[in-house]
This record gives C-alpha cells, structure tokens and sequence, in this order.
C-alpha cells in the first residue's frame, strides 16, 4: 500500500470539497433552518459530515482505481468528471442562488 497516494488521492475531493463548500454555503446554516421540513429531516450539522465522508470514500476509490496493475485511464477520466461536477454542482446550487425556498 502506497500511503503517500492515499493521502494524495483523499486529500484532493476532501480539501477541493472543503473549499467549496466555505465559499459558497456561507448563510446554508441560517437557510437550512428557516426550511419548512419534515420531522425525519436531518440537522444541519450532519452535511458536513455526510460529505466529508463521502470525499473520503470518493479518494479511496481514486486510490484503488489509480492502484490496479492495469491501470484504467478511461476510469480516472470519468472520477475527475464526477469530481469537478460535483464541485460545480456546488457552486451553483449555493452561491448563484439555485435554491427554491
């Protein structure tokens, strides 16, 4: 196991996530509580780490695709897709005021 590019690989959807998410869910907190919501409906301090998890995951799975002997280029084509996209999503969604309150 090469730990070096396990950080490497986990650290850039955490760290890239991370950012985005300070830059454009500044008031999310203030937003998500004026919501009309279910009872079942999550607090809001579970999104950060619902998503800090799941960049984890996603950087474990770059880490095993970018690990096979045969490396598959197509493979990490499509997970840096779905990375910038989710991060886009983001972006969009929060700071360009997407939302439908």
């Amino acid at each position: 196991m090469n730990y070096g590019k396990l950080a490497k690989s986990v650290f850039v959807p955490v760290v890239g996530g991370s950012l985005v998410g300070i830059f454009t869910t500044r008031n999310s907190k203030e937003i998500y509580d004026k919501l009309k919501k279910p009872a079942f409906a999550p607090s809001s301090w579970t999104f950060p780490v619902a998503w800090t998890s799941l960049y984890t995951f996603m950087g474990i799975a770059k880490y095993r695709i970018a690990s096979k002997e045969k490396e598959s280029k197509s493979a990490e084509l499509l997970y840096d897709t779905q990375l910038g996209l989710n991060f886009l999503w983001s972006l969009l969604f929060f700071s360009m005021g997407h939302l439908a309150i």
